[in-house]
């Protein structure tokens, strides 16, 4: 921030308890004065219209020249040529409802003027034939070239009204624009610039605008159209660029750059240019007038309002500087040319809502181009870049020795007060903690109360959740969430809030949860996340959270050793064998399990072959099943199944009990080839259910708006009095009734199989990302990097699935971290938006890419490895 400040050459107040905003401003020779003087128009939401003639030091009582109330609230003022018949600047006034133009005259005597006069030219009711339009802001310019200046209105509901002075031309609906932005006009494109709800900022050229048709006009049931136009023959609006700026834009202007004759102007942009510079929330923006970004820069304040203006050069062209405003009361310039930076900031007395740059008489002390600007309740001003000097000056203190105790003293007592009166230190000495329970035995079926409700499933967990607060006091109303993998149902929902939890003085919390496996789903994880938080009556956010497994007796149960192995592995370990009963001991241990079953399912192979049976997930009644085997000499561990999806877990399993076992001490591997023509099957599997589904819902989409139009012409006829026949609609709106019915059956049927083949697609994936950890040594960061990249957890929509987020995870990733040259491609290019692929063979193309790259050494996280022998093939 700065330490200057700006110094005031003319202020005043503008009436009292009024309202003024960003459009309230408009800085010109509104008078059409010889001279060239610049006057001040000022209007409020009080209807109140104000112009002033600042031509002295201070402000006199002559300096206000007009005041006048207008019918309505006064939301933007415009100087500009806007009469027909005369080559004079005129000023438009927009209301909510109407948008007048007013020629504004000097009256006086001895050729000096001592009060101006407004003479209404013509005004515009704003909406034809009685639509409600409610104004929302004011674009002007010479639109297509023309010599003179028109006006644009937007509504509150995005739609563009356009006057050519005295007459309507057209009016127009921006697309997806529900709340209007900013609205500026570009002559060097013919473009409107404005920005939508979605922060957009988009381009608008005025031929497009013209050529297209409005809503009603282009309707099917309009009597006016003729009978052979289809409901596809019109023009609709089209955005000539767009662009995400990602926060909402409180301001956009025009930056011209205009190059001098002498060719000294080549450092500030080479020939003549106009960008866009669009004021965000927290950045202040530079675009080129196709769209393109120029600079951005972070603002590190509150920003109220943008105005750009020209700079002379030496060249003897013009550049732009930005003035942006801040709540804080400070001023900030910015120079657009060679690049984007701050060049000069300075305090005010006010926070400026509407700032403008003009040319007033000249005081004494400074030259032309004075910054105008009102706040929020009135404060006009006219202010320059200079600084105050100081008003005292220090003097010099008597020199005394220090008094060391008693600082230190006063520094210990200031400490206490700031611990005290501080939110932060509060969050530092308490703390919200959650802690979980998890049984290995689950819920016996035989141990329910009669009235207990039955429950949906044989297995049951019940897990249980202590809270606690390290705090004096109990807290009230803590929010807990529980969030589980699909193939787990949580009775009786996840989200809760805890009407109080017990201090320290107290005992934690306990809260039970009972998970039961959904057996609709192949599991595919047993994580469990339950995070618990509170907020204070100080506004602080206290937060615990603990991650922890569910046991895998919840959704696998033990089965007699099944000898399918249509797709099996091999893991080696530096260690000796250890006995699959001691690894998987918690399934023995299970209410079910009695000697007999104990027997029929381990005892016949002695500890060396356990074969599990998924509850959920089951194809034609059968369920999925998945075997592991133990060498007896090596430490080798085999895992085989009739599917590849099912081996997920259990391997997943296998390996954390390893590790577990050994205490980490354990190296695995795997030396086999990886399983990618299996895994591309299921990435097709997955992709052609998405097809037929957003097919399906195409052809529901159809017969429905086929529906509504015979329902709309059944209706027509009933109404009218001398009724014409049906024509078969009556049969016709059975039949698509039939139709849709079934569609919807159909949608039903496939998003069963689409989140089935979603399920698997993951399984999958996380399987061979296991595989490829283990096969290229990847420590465990880079295994995490590579699972966010090949196994996301992305929810599949019409627009976009698992396909097109890996799809562009991978080529980010080409472009960064095993980029061929990093040099080049480190930067990582721009980012692209997500688009529906036609098919799967350049994304499994970069998977292969990508095992190539890894079997060569290279590395997502830290750098290239170095060489390995392995390969990727299939």
């Amino acid at each position: 921030m700065s330490l200057f400040r700006a110094r005031q050459s003319w202020s005043t107040t503008v009436g009292t308890e009024e309202e003024f905003h960003h459009g309230s401003l408009a800085v010109g020779n509104v008078d059409n004065d010889p001279n060239g003087h610049d006057k001040v128009v000022v209007g409020n939401l009080q209807g109140k219209l104000r112009i002033y003639y600042p031509h002295g030091k201070e402000y006199r009582v002559e300096d206000l020249m007009l005041e006048q109330s207008l019918p309505g609230a006064i939301l933007q003022l415009a100087i500009g040529r806007f009469l027909p018949s005369a080559d004079v600047l005129a000023l438009a006034v927009l209301h909510p409802r109407t948008l007048a133009v007013y020629l504004v005259s000097g009256v006086g005597s001895a050729g000096r003027t001592q009060y101006l006069q407004l003479e209404r030219q013509y005004e515009h009711a704003l909406g034809l034939e009685g639509k409600h339009f409610t104004a929302c802001n004011l674009a002007t310019g010479r639109f297509s070239g023309v010599d003179r200046d028109l006006l644009c209105v937007q509504s509150m509901d995005g739609r563009l009204q356009i006057f050519e002075q005295d007459s309507h031309a057209f009016t127009r609906r921006l697309n997806d624009c529900f709340l209007p932005g900013p609205l500026t006009y570009l002559p060097g494109l013919d473009t409107f610039v404005t920005s939508n709800a979605e922060n957009f900022l988009e381009g608008y050229r005025y031929t497009v605008l013209a050529a297209a048709q409005e809503e009603e006009e282009r309707s099917p049931l309009n009597a006016s159209l003729p009978s052979n136009r289809s409901i596809t023959a019109y023009k609709k609006v089209q955005a000539d660029w767009s662009v995400n700026l990602g926060e909402t834009v409180c301001g956009i202007a025009v930056a011209r750059s205009i190059r001098g004759d002498s060719g000294d102007d080549a450092a500030f942009g080479g020939a003549n240019t106009q960008d866009v510079a669009a004021l965000g929330e927290h950045s202040l923006f530079l675009l080129r007038p196709q769209g393109t970004i120029a600079a951005q820069l972070r603002l590190d304040y509150d920003p109220l309002a943008l105005h750009a203006y020209a700079v002379p050069t030496a060249g003897g062209g013009s550049t732009a500087n930005l003035i942006v405003t801040s709540a804080d009361c400070k001023i900030f310039v910015y120079a657009t040319q060679p690049s984007l930076r701050l060049v000069w900031a300075a305090g005010t007395h006010h926070p400026l809502t509407a700032v403008r740059v003009g040319a007033f008489i000249p005081n004494p002390d400074v030259t032309r181009g004075l910054i105008c600007g009102v706040d929020d309740v009135g404060h006009l001003a006219l202010h320059y870049l200079g600084t105050d000097p100081p008003s005292q000056v220090a003097s010099a203190l008597d020199a005394k020795e220090p008094d060391y105790e008693a600082m230190e003293e006063e520094h210990k007592a200031l400490l206490q007060t700031i611990r005290r009166s501080r939110g932060g230190t509060a969050a530092q000495r308490h703390q919200l903690s959650v802690r979980v329970q998890v049984p290995l035995r689950l819920d016996d079926p035989r141990e329910i109360e009669v009235g207990d409700e039955a429950p949906s499933s044989s297995a049951r967990a019940s897990v249980r959740v202590y809270l606690s607060w390290s705090g004096p006091e109990p807290i009230r109303d803590v929010d807990l969430a529980i969030d589980a993998p699909p193939c787990v149902r949580l009775e009786g929902g996840g989200t809760l809030t805890v009407p109080s939890v017990p201090g320290r003085a107290g005992t934690p919390l306990v809260i039970p949860f009972c998970f039961a496996c959904d057996e609709r789903v192949l599991p595919s994880s047993l994580k469990v996340t339950a995070s618990a938080a509170y907020r204070s009556e100080k506004g602080e956010v206290f937060h615990g959270c603990a991650q922890f497994q569910l046991p895998l007796a919840l959704v696998a149960d033990l089965a007699l050793p099944v000898k399918q192995n249509a797709f099996r592995f091999t893991l080696e370990t530096d260690r000796d064998p250890v006995s699959l009963l001691r690894l998987f001991d918690d399934m023995l241990s299970q209410p079910h399990m009695t000697d007999d079953v104990l027997s029929s399912v381990a005892g016949t192979a002695g500890g060396s072959v356990l074969s599990f049976a998924y509850r959920g997930g089951a194809i034609g009644g059968a369920p999925l099943t998945a075997t592991v085997l133990v060498s007896k000499n090596a430490g080798k561990y085999r895992v085989q199944s009739a599917s590849l999806p099912a081996l997920w877990l259990v391997s997943e399993q296998l390996v954390r009990r390893l590790q577990s076992h050994f205490e980490g001490s354990v190296a695995l591997s795997y030396g086999e080839q990886l399983p990618l023509h299996d895994f591309f099957s299921q990435i097709d599997e997955h992709f052609a259910c998405r097809v037929e589904l957003r097919q399906l819902r195409s052809e529901m989409n159809d017969a429905a708006q086929q529906y509504r139009v015979i329902e709309r012409r059944l209706l027509v006829r009933f109404k009218d009095r001398n009724p014409v026949a049906l024509n078969k609609l009556d049969v016709l709106m059975v039949d698509t009734h039939e139709k849709l019915l079934y569609l919807a059956r159909m949608v039903e049927d496939m998003e069963a199989r689409r989140t089935y083949a979603a399920t698997a697609l993951s399984c999958t994936a996380h399987l061979v990302v296991m595989l490829l950890q283990l096969r290229f040594g990847l420590d465990g960061e880079n295994a995490a990097a590579l699972r966010s990249y090949l196994a996301p957890d992305a929810a599949d929509t019409d627009e976009e699935g698992w396909e097109e987020h890996v799809d562009a995870a991978l080529t980010h990733l080409f472009r960064t971290s095993l980029a061929k040259n990093k040099d080049k491609n480190s930067a990582g290019g721009a980012v692209e938006d997500l688009r529906i692929l036609e098919n799967t063979d350049k994304l499994k193309k970069r998977i292969n890419i990508l095992c190539d790259r890894l079997s060569r050494g290279g590395r997502l996280v830290g750098g290239a490895k170095g060489h390995s022998d392995g390969d990727a093939t299939t």
